[in-house]
């Protein structure tokens, strides 16, 4: 039976060191990174990234993977609204697609939004104030239908570890 765990956030809070610390204590997972998907598309709209996620997750369920998504659906429909004129409307029947397919396809899904313990400092690393993309990522987060749903930030790293292995092994 495969398993999927997504693991979401702005930039700069931990979210690789996160999927890095999975994957040396349950290697069954493969990363799966947002930016290095198969498919890849000349620009970044809407309609070709969620396309591009469903395929992704299509063939997780396909090939029985256990991936482990370092960005996936919450990542783009944030980047997207906030840097990529995305309509709102639109990206939110996106989000809601790909969350029915997770839903339907993988009971056991983990949706992980990692925040930021210092915003000024993760916008200062990235380059760009990064307030806006944190707000959009709570507010979608708490609105993912995805059953299994945790929070942590950088601080907080290895109980997140803990708790998912857990969660896994059941």
């Amino acid at each position: 039976m495969s398993n999927i765990i997504i693991v979401e956030g702005i930039d700069r809070v931990g979210k690789t060191t996160l999927c890095s610390q999975i994957i040396a204590k349950q290697n069954k997972y493969k990363i799966v990174k947002y930016d290095s998907q198969i498919i890849k598309c000349k620009d970044r709209q809407n309609d070709y990234e969620t396309d591009k996620s469903l395929l992704t997750l299509e063939m997780c369920k396909k090939f029985d993977c256990w991936a482990l998504f370092d960005r996936l659906h919450l990542s783009d429909y944030v980047y997207g609204i906030v840097q990529r004129n995305y309509n709102k409307r639109k990206a939110y029947e996106n989000f809601q697609l790909i969350e029915k397919y997770i839903n339907q396809s993988f009971e056991n899904a983990i949706l992980i939004l990692v925040k930021p313990t210092d915003i000024k400092r993760s916008s200062k690393e990235h380059g760009r104030k990064l307030s806006e993309h944190e707000m959009w990522f709570e507010d979608i987060f708490e609105l993912s239908k995805i059953k299994n749903k945790i929070t942590c930030d950088y601080n907080t790293i290895d109980n997140t570890i803990k708790i998912l292995l857990k969660e896994v092994q059941q």
